[in-house]
């Protein structure tokens, strides 16, 4: 009997997507929860599943078509009346086919299967124990004599690389993950056919926006024209807080210890205590929606772009825990594939841009929060204490904060609490 096959609910927010490889191809047998095309949505590529075994009569989609909910991907001919019987399962795949590389990316790692995710992360589903290996030359959605793996082919998507101008180093020349986020830092992004354009002044090289990007950028618009933002800057005299963390550098093993957890763990704090900056807006019912629960959205620095993994219930966390969570947050959205729920459910949001250099900034707010802070590099600065001009270790901080919700004075208490808490260690760690 005949089955449609329509594309099925996306998650939170997410309405559309653009076909980006069909995995199967007319006469295919296919199994249960076997991948039948792979969608780019804004963040991240995924494969829609096969909801039952059966053989593929007709595909309704092609490759960089835009998608929506209920679309029509493939009809399957199932094992019930009109069966056709005749049809032989493509033989497996041969195990030494595989490039070392991506035997070793197919295996589960046996730490992801013995750990638990840090607290505050949601734990992700084990993949399924009999799960069909990656497929390496079959279905259009691979690149004619590109040796990659998927999971390459999808990051180099999301990052707008073309891999027909990557070299492989991996072996027998296979392209790595590495050699894809080395061709992105190095603008190697633009296929053959979008070169050679010219404007008025010279030649310029064009390149197909990836969806993550132009999320980005529809988020950033939407938040410039719907948020009243305005900055308060500050600067914490963390000196004796600097003192502590270098004391204890090195107590997390397999974990650098920044001054970022100390930094959550204040503004969580600071959120309970001021509970307007940990509310939204909902301008069409007239409402302040108040959140009863503290998830700090941690900007990550990808090849993806900005992303904002979710550190739920914050408020709960010990230093030592926040920076366990945020080590895993960080190494999750940069892997080649994340699970979307990561970015769900925030509060407030903190951006370091200390890591990468510049002190003070205007972060923009992340509709539909409130509020963001953003932490600049601190060092040594000379400033004037009791009539005497001494070096003391500052770290700045920039609260951007949609002001329709929250007047200059609750924004000023709010970060005069932040900078207490981070003047004060033992303040800090007792709260």
């Amino acid at each position: 009997m005949e089955e449609k096959v329509n594309v099925p609910d996306m998650g939170e927010g997410v309405e559309t997507a653009t076909v980006v490889g069909i995995l199967v191809a007319v006469g295919d047998s296919v199994q249960a929860d076997q991948g039948l095309i792979e969608m780019e949505t804004e963040k991240a590529v995924a494969e829609m599943p096969s909801p039952r075994a059966g053989t593929v009569k007709a595909i309704h989609v092609e490759e960089g078509q835009e998608i929506e909910i209920g679309t029509l991907v493939v009809t399957l001919e199932t094992a019930g009346e009109g069966a056709k019987a005749e049809k032989k399962p493509a033989p497996a795949k041969k195990k030494e086919e595989k490039p070392p590389a991506a035997e070793e990316e197919a295996e589960p790692r046996p730490e992801a299967q013995e750990q638990a995710p840090p607290p505050g992360k949601p734990r992700r589903q084990a993949p399924p124990a009999e799960e069909a290996p990656p497929r390496f030359d079959t279905g259009r959605s691979i690149l004619e004599g590109v040796p990659a793996a998927p999971y390459v082919r999808r990051l180099a998507r999301e990052v707008g690389v073309d891999l027909r101008r990557v070299s492989g180093s991996g072996e027998g020349g296979w392209i790595t993950e590495q050699d894809v986020k080395a061709a992105a830092r190095r603008g190697a992004a633009a296929a053959p056919g979008e070169a050679g354009d010219r404007d008025a002044y010279g030649p310029v090289r064009r390149e197909r926006m990836a969806r993550i990007r132009r999320a980005i950028a529809e988020k950033m618009h939407e938040s410039h024209t719907q948020v009243a933002r305005v900055t308060n800057i500050d600067d914490a005299d963390v000196t004796d807080l600097e003192a502590l963390r270098a004391e204890h550098r090195s107590d997390l093993e397999g974990i650098r210890l920044t001054m970022l957890p100390f930094v959550v763990r204040a503004v969580a704090a600071a959120l309970k205590a001021h509970p307007l900056v940990n509310a939204s807006l909902d301008m069409e019912a007239g409402q302040i929606v108040y959140k009863d629960y503290v998830n700090i959205g941690i900007a990550v620095d990808s090849d993806r772009g900005l992303i904002v993994p979710v550190l739920r219930g914050a408020d709960r966390l010990s230093i030592a825990e926040i920076a366990r969570a945020v080590d895993w947050l960080a190494g999750e959205v940069r892997s080649a594939d994340f699970d979307l729920s990561l970015l769900r459910g925030g509060t407030f949001t903190i951006t370091n841009l200390g890591s990468i250099g510049g002190q003070y900034a205007t972060p923009v707010v992340n509709t539909p929060e409130s509020a963001i802070l953003l932490i600049g590099r601190g060092g040594p600065r000379p400033v004037v204490r009791d009539g005497q001009i001494v070096v003391r270790t500052l770290l700045p901080l920039s609260l951007s904060y949609d002001h329709r919700l929250i007047d200059g004075a609750e924004a000023a208490r709010f970060l005069n609490d932040v900078v207490a808490s981070l003047e004060d260690p033992g303040r800090l760690l007792l709260r």
